[in-house]
């Protein structure tokens, strides 16, 4: 389990708390005292977490944070069969 906070002006509400937690498959993000979860088992997890942070942030910042999250954890990436 990771955990890191990415402050800046471009943030909705200042600061972005990330938390990945590798048992449950789950990543959370904590955005103006609002949790939002995403499961990584999802074939479509990364994209819903880029809109996601792409609609609370800068598209730099969304980029990274993404960066960071997939360091941390394996998100399935989406299967065309």
């Amino acid at each position: 389990m990771a955990t890191k906070t990415f402050k800046s002006e471009y943030h909705s509400g200042g600061s972005i708390k990330v938390t990945t937690d590798e048992k449950k498959n789950k990543v959370t993000f904590i955005v103006c005292d609002q949790e939002y979860s995403f499961d990584t088992i999802e074939s479509d997890a990364e994209k819903k977490m880029d809109w996601f942070l792409f609609e609370n942030t800068s598209s730099y910042y969304a980029e990274q944070i993404l960066k960071w999250v997939k360091s941390k954890i394996k998100i399935e990436r989406p299967s065309f069969w």
